[in-house]
């Protein structure tokens, strides 16, 4: 009867988990769209590091470089919105205090120097850690389908070059470099 209690007990601190990482997204947009740096703070563990497929958003490790990285970051934006969706979380079976994700999201910038309004498909694998009784980001890896300019959208999924931010047209980070996209979807319009 033990071995039930604890597995029962580890199963509703998972749904609790579940929970409050979820909900540790959501309060992720807000800091971003808010150029909240208090608010960011509280999101992310001591030794935190936030990177990306591309390498645009690679900074220092650490919260404070976290944070310090983000408000470089949002010198460079106006008037931001994201928002979450399908947030996958995997518990680590041996270590009730960590647990990885996946969570999907779009994006709408106003970005300088081109002072243009830009849309984003990103995701972040994540990895999670109670710190303090808080579930919070220990990393964060931003990858990107696309970020382009809205008039450029109705055809950004025909290419393989869908970063269109910085005026080039550069490959994007997913989906071409997965093996499922690798195996069974190269449709021939984004291989240019």
């Amino acid at each position: 009867m033990s071995g039930a209690v604890v597995s029962l007990e580890r199963r509703i601190d998972q749904l609790e988990a579940r929970a409050e990482i979820e909900a540790l997204a959501h309060l992720y947009c807000r800091a971003m769209d808010e150029q909240d740096p208090v608010l960011l703070e509280t999101l992310f563990t001591p030794e935190s590091r936030v990177i990306s497929d591309n390498g645009w958003m690679d900074g220092e490790g650490g919260r404070d470089g976290v944070v310090r990285m983000y408000r470089n970051f949002w010198t460079t934006l106006g008037a931001t919105f994201h928002w979450m969706h399908g947030v996958q979380i995997v518990f680590d079976e041996n270590d009730p205090d960590a647990a990885t994700g996946m969570v999907m999201g779009h994006a709408e910038t106003y970005r300088d120097p081109k002072t243009a309004t830009y849309l984003i498909a990103m995701r972040y694998e994540d990895r999670y850690r109670r710190d303090e009784g808080r579930w919070k980001y220990a990393e964060r890896n931003v990858s990107m389908l696309y970020f382009c300019l809205p008039g450029e959208y109705n055809d950004i999924l025909g290419s393989a070059l869908r970063m269109t931010v910085r005026g080039l047209g550069e490959r994007a980070d997913w989906p071409e470099n997965k093996p499922g996209w690798k195996k069974f979807g190269q449709w021939p319009g984004t291989l240019a």
